[in-house]
């Protein structure tokens, strides 16, 4: 039988979209570079390249350099494609639609809600540097318990965008904010686990009201499926989260529930405009 090459100039068509290209090739990119230098090898240009004709992009490796450098200067939108959920320098990056159309809204809420110029505490993984773009890497302070992706966001960084530099802290999230001293006005709680009980709402809650400023804005992601049904996690969020938070001298001034499914795992999310009493 005959054997087909894997990659042909007309055949198999793969439609991808301009938005979910561009953060294929920004991805690719990201992990190219950066795996270089990790493992001191030479022509990650030619690397990304071949990578991305998987997904039948085509593009010469002086191209990929000029891309590296507008990102850099900030011409070229550092948005990037999810990959992290299969392990870094895998070949599984996916579009994102539902979790981007969260975040415009959560934005739009900073805007509305007057916490845009605050500091932002998140999961932002490997979209490190469009918060830094977003908010400002002096006013980030981003978590990550994975050591791996710790250092891949703070050589992200490094190579990829001028100083100052964000705060990457590798550790759990909840640990952080229950001892640091700083406040903050974004809350973006991306948790990749679903809400089966009391104790997660009590520690978002707390943590909140530990270091919120006056006014602030939270984004709660979280799973449903296979070990908490619909039925169960409306149950709990968001009347139980706003109920703990109340306890705290919180007031909920707005609040909105959603949900995605980009993949598999089907997502919630509440956003909720806060505001302490007094």
């Amino acid at each position: 039988m005959e054997q087909r090459s894997r990659i042909t100039r007309n055949l198999p068509v793969k439609i991808v979209c301009p938005n979910t290209r561009h953060r294929i090739i920004n991805q690719v990119i990201y992990e190219e570079f950066i795996r270089a230098r990790w493992y001191r090898r030479r022509g990650w240009a030619k690397a990304a390249r071949e990578r991305l004709l998987e997904y039948d992009i085509n593009i010469t490796e002086g191209v990929l350099q000029t891309y590296k450098n507008q990102i850099k200067s900030g011409e070229r939108d550092p948005v990037a494609a999810p990959s992290f959920s299969g392990g870094l320098f895998e070949d599984s990056n996916t579009s994102r639609y539902g979790k981007d159309g969260m975040y415009k809204q959560f934005e739009l809420w900073r805007h509305i809600y007057g916490t845009a110029d605050g500091n932002y505490v998140g999961l932002p993984a490997n979209q490190i540097l469009s918060v830094i773009k977003s908010f400002g890497a002096e006013k980030v302070f981003a978590c990550e318990r994975n050591k791996t992706m710790a250092k891949f966001m703070q050589d992200l960084q490094r190579h990829f965008c001028k100083p100052p530099r964000a705060n990457i802290i590798n550790d759990n999230i909840f640990a952080f904010l229950e001892h640091t001293s700083h406040k903050f006005s974004t809350f973006d709680f991306d948790l990749m686990c679903q809400i089966s009980s009391s104790g997660l709402i009590d520690n978002i809650a707390y943590c909140i009201a530990n270091t919120m400023t006056p006014y602030a804005v939270a984004n709660i992601a979280t799973t449903i499926g296979r070990w908490i049904s619909e039925e169960e996690y409306q149950s709990l969020m968001p009347g139980e989260l706003i109920d703990r938070l109340k306890g705290y001298g919180i007031i909920v001034v707005d609040s909105y529930s959603s949900g995605y499914n980009d993949r598999i795992i089907p997502m919630r999310y509440e956003l909720l405009a806060l505001e302490l009493e007094g």
